[in-house]
């Protein structure tokens, strides 16, 4: 890590920080682990750009300074989908003094949901299904949970949800999201068997 980041490279810079964040083949620093996150932020880490996020709104080996963390988060949500999911659920719930806001919530779990995040899926299936930050849309939010259960996400209530959701759609509109839901798993696995770029 330490030859990936002198070579100039964000990826090696955030592993860095990881391993003195936590203790990994040397002995944990924060301070030196701050700066490691910071470099690959720097250099646009969405990442890194998370965990410092994440370090400016809890205080935790900088000072606490929820704007910048805020801004941070936006940031990588761009391009990070754990950030995005991270950044909508803020906004669900008025955390770090931010104002409730479901429909900035809803403009950030689809795209996190889109990129693959499990989570982000859940929550952007619990918004549709309830109607919160727009109308309620029950074809959508099972097509989100088909997809998040098909690729492993499968809490407790989810049998129960979904035979909810199902009551609420005529049969045509079922076999639609589970085909929709399909082609997504499909165009998704396509998609990270293609080569690097």
């Amino acid at each position: 890590y330490e030859k990936a980041a002198y070579a100039g490279m964000a990826e090696g810079y955030f592993r860095l920080g990881v391993c003195y964040e936590i203790g990994i083949g040397v002995t944990a620093d924060m301070d030196t682990s701050v700066k490691q996150f910071q470099k690959a932020a720097s250099m646009d880490h969405p990442a890194a750009e998370h965990k410092m996020a994440s370090l400016y709104l809890n205080g935790r080996g900088v000072p606490r300074d929820v704007n910048q963390g805020m801004t941070l988060l936006a940031k990588s949500a761009e391009n990070w989908a754990p950030a995005g999911n991270e950044l909508a659920f803020i906004y669900v719930n008025g955390l770090y003094g931010q104002t409730v806001d479901q429909k900035k919530a809803l403009s950030y779990f689809p795209k996190a949901a889109e990129q693959g995040n499990l989570e982000a899926m859940k929550n952007l299936a619990i918004m549709l299904k309830d109607g919160a930050g727009g109308k309620a849309d029950p074809q959508a939010a099972l097509r989100w949970y088909l997809i998040a259960q098909k690729a492993g996400f499968n809490p407790p209530d989810r049998p129960t949800v979904i035979d909810g959701l199902k009551k609420k759609l005529k049969p045509a509109q079922i076999k639609q999201a589970e085909t929709d839901a399909d082609k997504w798993l499909a165009a998704a696995r396509a998609r990270n068997q293609q080569p690097a770029q």
